[in-house]
């Protein structure tokens, strides 16, 4: 305990202000981690705000660069053109660019399957985030899950 009162210390006078955080592990013991408070308003977590449209045909040249790009082609296996256009008529498919909002920018692209399931699940084939670091992944996710139970009535009515 000691010790970790030094490394404490230490961070301190190095990063500035830290926060501790407190947890049990199965044991029973108490574990603590360090954890440096966020300077900025975007280390801050800050919301950021993503509309989900349908992709159209002309959207799909930004979808091949965006999955074709390096930062992105080695999480994803890499669709044929074709496929994609096929994705934009199969009715057990949505095909979705996320935008940034208010900005109307393109941030990204998802795919959802299995929006025909009798077992009312929805898989998440692709999420192509294109910029990184910003939170977008973040509130796309949320937006989905949105998207999911407002739009495709994915839960009961017994459940809400």
């Amino acid at each position: 305990m000691q010790a970790l009162r030094r490394i404490e210390n230490s961070l301190t006078q190095r990063c500035g202000s830290i926060t501790k955080v407190s947890a049990v592990d199965p044991s029973g013991a108490e574990m603590r981690r360090l954890r440096r408070k966020p300077d900025t308003e975007s280390e801050r977590g800050r919301l950021m705000e993503v509309e989900l449209r349908r992709t159209t045909i002309d959207d799909l040249p930004y979808v091949f660069s965006a999955e074709r790009h390096d930062d992105n082609r080695r999480f994803i296996n890499v669709w044929p053109e074709e496929k994609h256009r096929e994705a934009l008529c199969d009715e057990d498919i949505e095909h979705l660019i996320i935008e940034s909002k208010p900005l109307g920018q393109y941030t990204g692209f998802v795919i959802l399957a299995g929006l025909k399931s009798e077992n009312r699940s929805i898989e998440f084939m692709r999420i192509v985030v294109t910029n990184k670091g910003k939170g977008y992944s973040r509130a796309t996710v949320r937006a989905i899950k949105r998207h999911a139970f407002d739009n495709l009535m994915m839960m009961t009515d017994d459940c809400r």
